[in-house]
């Protein structure tokens, strides 16, 4: 087995060094993730869900029982609710933006407390990278900018792990009472899955170690046993006061599992049921661009004999797999199940390929020149269609044609010559670069046309140009079929005036007047 990551990268940096990188890393993923945050409408019924349910919590004064279109919305927690209805109190509107501001701040500190950790596990040199794959991620970048309680709780939970096995091995007041106080507000955003994510892992980990005595310490079992009071107070409070909260309750329990629980579940829940394999699936889309390197991760953890030097890895293999596979168990899949796993597997990631870049550089350098022969070509294309989106479709300048070609050609050069050098770090951020500015054109311009046609309101956009985008749509099939939904949910998103997004010009066409 070659050397351990460790040993090698707190060598390698500054812990000064690590936290300004860090600094920018975080930075650089608020910016991309939260670049015209509020611009786009609502266009998922969850969303839908959250924003109404939160703005009827406000305008009621009740905080306590959820309702949507008037009927208990009780099958999650209210945690995320409180947070929007108070996000909307403190801002200026009660828009998209204060909507999607909780779960943007909830991934820039997921990122951020990644990084935190990582500098203690793998040192100071590697954490940036860490917080860089973790940002580059799919889900990270998806879900960061939807009004949903799947982020929040993914920061929830990233911290009650990392806190878990400090909470095992010093059973310090401080360190106990701040374990179960996280825990308490995982448990009060999504009941369930907390309890799956917080569980099952650590269990497993310690059993492995032949330490699972540890957890029956009386002060862990009373922190445990509070956490779990508090958490779940809010579930005993409105099953006794509220006729068929129990019914909801029981239903929202048993339908991930399949089991039919005889009872009404409460309104827009809905069952996604697919075969096992059908995670796996929502796990290469979702670790998109990283899921390239998995068999990186599987090489790294069969050569160090699942991570056996570092309990702390082995920790975060530990949750990556046994959450896997019981997600894939599941009857019931869904693609944010899995954003508790991603920071952990942005840990792995970065450790397998440091430990093979270390112990076969040669292979590393290879793999690099020939990723660049298929990245260059296809770095060009993206380019060429973002010109096409920005001149073609939506009527932009030469001016602005030419400076996304410019940077296209430019960083598909880069790619040549770094790849050409073996600069490895430089190859790397200049396809980071490279996918930062495909993911800006998407949240800005692409993404809010395509929910703008979808619900119905383009044509109250100010940069909207009627006769140009009848032509658009008559000639590319993809683009025509933007508006095709169901009438309700046009309706219920087009007549909501906090649900339709700011209307904010389009980043593309800066200026550009109102063609109604």
């Amino acid at each position: 087995m070659g050397p351990t990551l460790v040993s090698d990268s707190r060598t390698a940096a500054t812990p000064a060094r690590a936290l300004f990188l860090a600094l920018i890393v975080a930075l650089t993923f608020a910016g991309v993730s939260g670049f015209h945050l509020g611009a786009a409408p609502i266009s998922t019924r969850a969303e839908l869900r959250v924003h109404q349910v939160a703005r009827t919590m406000q305008a009621s004064g009740d905080w306590i029982i959820p309702r949507y279109q008037g009927e208990l919305r009780l099958n999650k927690p209210p945690l995320m609710y409180w947070a929007v209805a108070g996000a909307n109190t403190l801002g200026a509107s009660r828009g998209t933006r204060t909507l999607r501001v909780i779960p943007w701040a909830s991934a820039v500190l997921l990122v951020i407390a990644v990084m935190v950790w990582s500098m203690r596990v793998l040192g100071p040199a590697h954490a940036p990278w860490v917080g860089l794959v973790l940002g580059c991620l799919w889900a990270m970048q998806s879900e960061a900018r939807t009004g949903t309680a799947e982020m929040l709780l993914a920061l929830l939970c990233f911290i009650t792990l990392a806190l878990a096995e400090r909470m095992i091995h010093r059973t310090g007041r401080l360190a106990l009472t701040t374990w179960g106080l996280v825990f308490a507000l995982a448990l009060a955003t999504k009941a369930t899955m907390p309890l799956l994510v917080v569980g099952l892992p650590p269990g497993l980990h310690l059993l492995g170690r032949r330490e699972l005595s540890r957890l029956g310490r009386p002060a862990v079992l009373a922190t445990i046993g509070g956490a779990l009071v508090v958490g779940l107070s809010w579930f005993v409070v409105v099953g006794l006061s509220q006729p068929g909260a129990l019914d909801q309750f029981l239903n929202a329990l048993m339908r991930p599992i399949g089991v039919d629980a005889g009872t009404p579940p409460a309104l827009g829940a809905s069952s996604h049921y697919d075969p096992w394999y059908g995670q796996l699936r929502y796990l290469v889309k979702s670790a998109f661009p990283f899921t390239l390197l998995l068999p990186v991760i599987v090489w790294r953890g069969i050569a160090t004999r699942g991570w056996a030097d570092s309990p702390s890895l082995r920790l975060a293999a530990t949750i990556v797999v046994s959450l896997l596979i019981a997600l894939c168990l599941l009857p019931q899949k869904r693609s944010h199940y899995l954003l508790p796993l991603l920071p952990w597997l942005a840990v792995l990631t970065v450790d397998a390929v440091t430990a093979l870049r270390t112990s076969r550089p040669r292979v590393v350098s290879r793999v690099a020149a020939y990723s660049a022969a298929v990245l260059v070509p296809l770095a060009l294309l993206l380019t060429g269609a973002l010109v096409f989106w920005q001149r073609a479709v939506l009527g932009g300048s030469v001016t602005g044609s030419v400076a996304i070609a410019l940077v296209g050609v430019v960083l598909a050069g880069a790619l040549v010559v770094t790849a050409a050098k073996g600069q490895l770090k430089p190859f790397a951020l200049c396809c980071v670069a490279l996918w930062a500015g495909l993911l800006l054109a998407r949240h800005g311009s692409v993404d809010v046309w395509e929910r703008s046609f979808k619900t119905g309101i383009a044509d109250r956009r100010g940069d909207f140009d009627a006769a140009r985008w009848a032509s658009v749509r008559e000639r590319y099939e993809v683009i025509a079929d933007w508006g095709d939904e169901d009438e309700d949910w046009v309706a219920r998103v087009a007549g909501d005036a906090d649900a339709v997004g700011s209307l904010a010009t389009d980043p593309f066409l800066p200026g550009r007047a109102n063609h109604e």
